[in-house]
């Protein structure tokens, strides 16, 4: 950088210049008179010695001083005057040299007098002259060391702070030229607005932002002009403050010079330029970033295959509209939808067809309800309608409720046209209503999820409005399911025998399980299976039941007169189809030391619907083991001939609702006499159970069944019991 152009170096420079020259012409200038005023004082101070002594003289001897020359001469040649450098000279009044001693000094000289008296008359003066040659070539040294001095200091004052000012310069103009690649280079907009609002500099990434090519598109023009209208009125507030001296963010949508639309965030400080508050903004594009959010909260808030708000969603607006039910006192309704034979579906015409089904079934909710109720898919094929604002009247409010029910039950039963199939599907609907927050969100949930258990209970297709029993009754439930997570734990549990008669002899029993309740007391299995199996707590019990089955038949093969006899425990669908169902019962027969031809497991026809082949499997290794099968409840499911032929069983067992009305209903002797034929032919002996009367055992002794279990013979007997009556029969 030029000196020349640069005025803070011309100032320097000139600084230094005066300074330097100061300091040049200072010190032999100072020198000089310094030595001068010392010289004068000297020259002074001689002369009035010597005038002094002349003063003497004068005052003894009045006007013969004049001619006393040798006496004069003694007196003015006394020291401190070194004759040899100086010259003294004596004048009388009319200024007449009367006497001089010492040589003509050479030039430069400097002389001082002193006035001689008589009495108080002036009669003459002495006067002291000295060269002052030295001085000069003194003071011309001086001037040499101040010029060398000012040279010095010249360069101090002036090179040294010029080469620190071209470095700071430098680096300045480095950061200027570095700040200006930045923002030609960095992708956020920087703009720069005056107080009117309008642009004044627009960095490249900001033209490309307002879709301008040059600065002079947009320069001058207002900014809210780019800003789509429903952000203008906030944006004008920003620039405001903005201008009152506060900094500001905030996010807006942008119309570009070509159409485009984009969102933008402002980070808006003032800035001050020649006395002018000015609006720094930059502007950073977070288009992608608005869109990822907007994605992000599709997936929090909105079921992906029907576009419907999901349960976060749906929980946030029904607690919104319990608020506004608190405020204002009307009814609101929750209405929770389940597809019948869902699953069905999915399973047969495969879960894109499914998919479809829901997305249908979507729209049509959305039909039915207005713009302030909610539609929601809480996940599988279930549904949620929200209604809000209904009646302050609960009657009404309800039938309001149920009117919407209705027509959603008329459109979803309507047919659906999945792709080339067109297929019927219905609903069962559970409804519920609220006020203000009277009742929980989440028992809201439950009261229509159990209103539309209900629903299917009766048949499917159907609404149904929850009452408190519903309550009652699930409370009950979770009760029960507590205590008998408890009983599990606590071994509250008792088996009792049921004997098996086989030729009118005791061939063995079917143990069946009680529960001794601390509170309700014994408890039979109807009261706590279906429990058992729904919570999987089957497994734990079931395997309980097989372990003491076995460990009673250990005690009895050491009885002689108990040894011969069989033991029937039932087992779940559930319990058997565990994966290591088979190692369990062998690892229970080896650990109780049970003789598992005397073990034999009671199957039920559902075991059948499912997994065959793994189910025959596991039959036939445990029966390689020596444990018997029967087949319970024979005649009331769905057993399959092809499938029941190649299972490896040992007994059929005639389910005791046929027997009861062996002679009442034709169809069931017809039944027994099936069943007892069928198992002759499969090579299966066939036991019937609920045997209660004389007649009904000789019916089904002519039929061929010969093997019995009921009430005729015994009813369930504790251990003990049941032993004596073994003994006794």
């Amino acid at each position: 950088m030029s000196a020349r152009k640069d005025p803070v170096a011309q100032i320097i420079t000139r600084l230094a210049t005066v300074v330097a020259l100061v300091v040049a012409i200072s010190l032999p200038l100072g020198y000089m008179m310094v030595a001068l005023e010392n010289a004068s004082q000297s020259l002074e101070f001689k002369a009035r010695v010597k005038a002094s002594a002349l003063n003497g003289l004068i005052a003894s001897t009045p006007d013969i001083w004049m001619f006393a020359e040798n006496r004069i001469q003694g007196l003015i040649s006394r020291e401190p005057v070194p004759l040899e450098t100086e010259l003294v000279q004596v004048f009388d009044a009319q200024g007449r040299l009367i006497l001089q001693s010492g040589k003509e000094p050479t030039a430069p000289v400097l002389a001082r007098s002193y006035p001689l008296f008589d009495t108080d008359r002036v009669v003459g003066r002495i006067e002291v002259s000295a060269s002052q040659l030295d001085r000069v070539y003194r003071s011309l040294v001086a001037l040499l060391l101040g010029l060398l001095l000012g040279a010095m200091v010249f360069l101090v004052m002036r090179v040294l702070p010029l080469k620190a000012l071209r470095r700071v310069t430098d680096s300045l103009f480095d950061e200027k030229e570095r700040a200006e690649t930045t923002l030609h280079s960095i992708s956020d907009a920087v703009i720069t607005i005056d107080a009117q609002g309008c642009f004044i500099q627009v960095n490249p990434a900001g033209l490309a932002m307002l879709e301008a090519e040059v600065l002079e598109q947009v320069a001058g023009h207002p900014v809210l002009e780019l800003i789509v209208p429903e952000y203008r009125a906030a944006y004008a507030k920003l620039q405001k403050r903005v201008l009152a001296g506060e900094s500001m963010q905030m996010q807006f949508e942008l119309l570009g010079l070509k159409g485009g639309h984009r969102w933008l965030e402002s980070h808006s400080v003032p800035m001050q330029r020649h006395g002018e508050t000015l609006h720094l903004a930059v502007f950073r594009d977070i288009t992608e970033r608005k869109e990822a959010e907007d994605k992000i909260e599709e997936l929090a808030f909105y079921d992906q295959l029907t576009g419907l708000p999901n349960r976060i969603l749906l929980l946030d607006r029904l607690q919104q509209a319990m608020t506004a039910s608190f405020r204002s006192g009307s009814y609101g309704a929750l209405l929770f939808i389940d597809l019948d034979h869902f699953k069905t579906l999915n399973d047969t015409l495969g879960h894109d067809m499914g998919d479809l089904l829901l997305q249908q079934v979507a729209q049509r909710l959305t039909t039915c309800v207005r713009a302030e109720d909610t539609v929601a898919r809480l996940g599988g094929d279930e549904f949620v309608v929200m209604l809000a604002s209904l009646s302050m009247n609960e009657t009404h409010a309800a039938n309001q409720t149920e009117g919407v029910g209705e027509k959603i039950l008329s459109v979803l039963n309507q047919t659906y046209q999945l792709k080339e199939v067109a297929y019927q599907n219905t609903p069962s609907i559970g409804a519920t209503l609220f006020k203000g927050h009277q009742t929980e969100i989440d028992d809201l949930l439950k009261q229509a999820d159990l209103a539309m258990y209900r629903a299917k209970g009766a048949g499917r297709n159907a609404l149904r409005f929850f009452d408190p029993d519903m309550e009652l009754e699930v409370m009950q439930r979770a009760i029960l399911e507590k205590d008998l997570r408890t009983a599990i734990q606590e071994r509250q549990f008792l088996l009792y025998y049921q004997a098996q008669m086989a030729n009118g002899k005791l061939s063995g029993s079917e143990v069946l399980l009680r529960w001794q309740h601390p509170q309700r007391g014994m408890l039979p299995p109807s009261e706590f299976i279906s429990l058992a199996e729904e919570t999987g707590l089957i497994l734990p019990l079931g395997h309980w039941v097989l372990e003491a089955a076995c460990i009673q038949l250990a005690l009895w093969a050491a009885r002689p007169e108990l040894a011969h006899l069989t033991v029937a425990v039932n087992v779940s669908a559930h319990q058997f189809r565990q994966p290591d169902f088979v190692n369990q019962v062998i690892a229970v027969l080896e650990h109780t030391g049970a003789n598992p031809r005397r073990l034999k497991l009671e199957l039920t026809e559902s075991l059948l619907v499912s997994n065959v082949e793994e189910i025959i499997g596991k039959m036939f290794v445990l029966k390689a083991e020596g444990v018997g099968f029967s087949l319970d409840d024979f005649g009331t499911g769905y057993s399959s001939l092809s499938y029941l032929k190649r299972l490896p069983l040992d007994q059929l067992k005639i389910d005791k609702s046929f027997v009861r009305d062996v002679f009442s209903d034709i169809n069931d002797g017809a039944i027994v006499q099936a069943i007892i034929a069928l198992s002759q032919t499969l090579g299966l002996s066939v036991i019937a159970e609920g045997v209660e009367t004389e007649e009904q055992c000789d019916f089904l002794a002519r039929l061929g069944c010969l093997a019995y279990q009921g009430y005729l013979f015994n009813r369930p007997l504790p251990v003990v019991g049941f032993e004596e009556f073994a003994l006794r029969v």
